[in-house]
């Protein structure tokens, strides 16, 4: 084991490759105005709700349609929460803006200076967040180096830091991409853990400040990441000489360091809750306010998480499969440090794998596992010091297949890039069809899975081709709710979606029939209810199929419905008239036809 940091020459070598693959990708896209986008939009927003505002308190979601029809930062406005008593704040953690807030100041500062627009979005802003997030990758993998070199020879550390930049679906988080919460996590993760190490062995206030500190910072960017703290707590059994009981022991006996780090990180806990409280009227909120997602503990999607095309970590990050065959092995053999990072990857493997959006948008590989790279590194490192510097009867298999692994991650990075390789939508005979294309063929585009995103953005009044029907579910309407004159909400329908279907999505088309005229104001509604509505849809009579019935004065609205990705199956489907022009009209029927995809397509 090495003590003390060195940039040696591989270590040296390996940082500077990365640095310069880095410095090469920001420079292709800095100043484009990708930079501050889609969610990073959300993450920075609320610096320029202090610096440029000068007021954390947003009016109205009218104050940034401006921004958007400027700078196009999302096809939708969806980083803010519109709370129950009307108030409106910033739907993620205030983390990456702190991260980010040095190098805003530098950017304000110039737009103030120059003909640029100091309206937190011109080119200067745009610049600086790129430069950020090179600086931040970078210091990643630069502390990865560090903790590496607590256990391995500089070479297996220097080998190890470019396999895990090229080898993994880093090599796509991080290249480029400014304000990726992924890639500041990886930084901090591998900053605490760096800190904790030094911390057991120097037990200093300063260290233990700095400890309390970085954990603050990585919880204000994912909550969930507290789960870091898991294996700082055991961080004593990796290092000789040190015992887990005893160290816990004498850390509570040092009340100052106690109350030291406890304060740091009720300080940095306080500057979210702060927020909560003064933008939203409340110390504790729900800022995602979507019943359609959240963390199912109960019901984690974690097979498919790993193995599934639709992003699939381990299909297209394969590496992984060889190091965490290898950290089982080293822990069964009680490998004190494999065992904790053992513990902290099934932990931290459940916890990204229960996200009810399991593949986390339309990414490559799973992004949410960018920040355990920090200490996969480690199992890593053992992996390839077994691999090409240990004579053993077993070495030439993962020798040969690492750099394998390595060249098929970059080739599908590249695919995924080019578009061959689309996110949720692959499909395991398309994933197949296109493994030797560089640039999506046309005749596979049939192979191709289903994707809600697109749906949604072109909404389909009409059912599409290729689904059958599985399910139909009537009924009939009793005369007192019959007549519509003064009834605004006629009865519906309220089942778990497992009683209407057992396919992953269906298509619902929800029919209503009327005797005679129907009122003009009507909207069919269709919705999903998991402790709040999601999946709303409301359509009016000009949006909806019209069947007519003349010769039994019977006329049948029907609106097409797409299932959402549900929380879970016992989550109740609702359907319903809304009579809100309270006309008048008489309801016969209500009828829901569930049609599924045919096993034909």
């Amino acid at each position: 084991m090495t003590s003390n940091f060195k940039l040696n020459r591989s270590t040296l070598v390996a940082l500077l490759v990365i640095g310069a693959f880095l410095i090469f990708e920001t420079s292709r896209v800095i100043g484009d105005g990708g930079a501050i986008t889609w969610d990073a939009f959300g993450f920075y927003y609320y610096l320029k709700l202090i610096f440029v505002d000068h007021s954390l308190i947003l009016e109205s979601l009218d104050s940034i349609k401006p921004i958007f029809e400027k700078y196009d930062p999302s096809t939708t406005l969806y980083q803010f929460t519109t709370l129950p008593n009307g108030r409106i704040i910033v739907r993620y953690p205030i983390g990456q803006a702190l991260l980010y807030l040095p190098f805003f100041i530098i950017a304000h500062i110039t737009a103030l200076l120059s003909d640029f627009p100091a309206d937190g979005f011109s080119k200067p802003y745009d610049i600086a967040m790129r430069i950020g997030g090179l600086i931040y990758h970078f210091l990643g993998f630069y502390f990865v180096g560090r903790i590496l070199r607590l256990h391995f020879s500089d070479k297996v550390v220097g080998i190890t830091l470019v396999v895990l930049f090229f080898g993994t679906n880093a090599f796509s988080l991080f290249m480029g991409s400014a304000l990726s919460a992924q890639g500041s996590l990886f930084f901090l993760v591998a900053w605490f853990i760096w800190l904790v190490d030094r911390y057991f062995k120097e037990k200093t206030n300063g260290l233990i400040i700095g400890v309390g500190c970085v954990f603050g910072l990585i919880c204000l960017n994912r909550p969930t990441d507290f789960v870091t703290l898991i294996p700082a707590i055991l961080w004593p059994l990796t290092i000789p000489g040190l015992f887990l009981k005893e160290e816990i022991k004498s850390f509570f006996k040092r009340k100052k360091q106690v109350f030291l780090l406890i304060g740091t990180i009720v300080f940095f806990a306080f500057i979210q809750f702060g927020y909560w409280k003064y933008a939203g009227g409340s110390w504790f909120i729900d800022s995602y306010g979507n019943p359609a997602e959240g963390l199912d503990f109960l019901s984690p999607h974690t097979i498919p998480f790993l193995f599934s095309f639709k992003s699939g970590w381990l299909v297209y990050t394969p590496l992984m499969i060889l190091v965490l065959i290898f950290l089982i092995y080293k822990s069964y053999k009680k490998d004190r440090t494999m065992q904790v990072v053992l513990i902290y990857t099934v932990l931290f493997i459940y916890l990204a794998s229960s996200w009810t959006n399991w593949w986390y948008g339309n990414g490559f590989s799973q992004r949410a596992m960018g920040q355990a790279y920090a200490l996969l590194s480690i199992p890593l490192a053992g992996l390839i010091n077994f691999a090409f510097f240990k004579k053993h009867k077993f070495s030439f298999l993962p020798a040969i297949l690492i750099p394998v692994f390595v060249v098929l991650s970059i080739w599908q990075t590249k695919q995924f890039h080019n578009g061959v390789l689309t996110g949720e939508t692959v499909t395991a005979d398309y994933y197949f069809a296109s493994f030797f294309d560089l640039y999506q063929n046309p005749e596979n585009k049939d192979l191709l899975g289903f994707s809600h995103y697109d749906i949604y953005m072109q909404p389909n009044y009409n059912l599409p081709d290729g689904y059958e029907l599985a399910n139909t579910v009537e009924l009939a309407v009793d005369e007192e709710n019959q007549n519509l004159a003064g009834n605004e909400w006629p009865k519906g329908f309220s089942i778990p979606y497992k009683d209407l279907s057992d396919a992953d999505y269906s298509f619902i088309l929800f029919s209503a029939v009327f005797e005679g005229s129907p009122p003009k104001s009507a909207v069919l509604v269709t919705t999903f209810n998991h402790n709040g509505a999601y999946g709303y849809q409301g359509r009016d009579f000009p949006q909806v199929l019209v069947d007519t019935n003349f010769v039994a004065n019977l006329y049948t609205a029907t609106s097409v419905y797409l299932t959402p990705p549900m929380r879970s199956t016992n989550d109740k489907f609702s359907a319903y008239l809304w009579n809100r022009g309270l006309e008048a009209g008489i309801l016969k029927e209500l009828r829901l036809e569930v049609f599924v995809k045919s096993e034909d397509n």
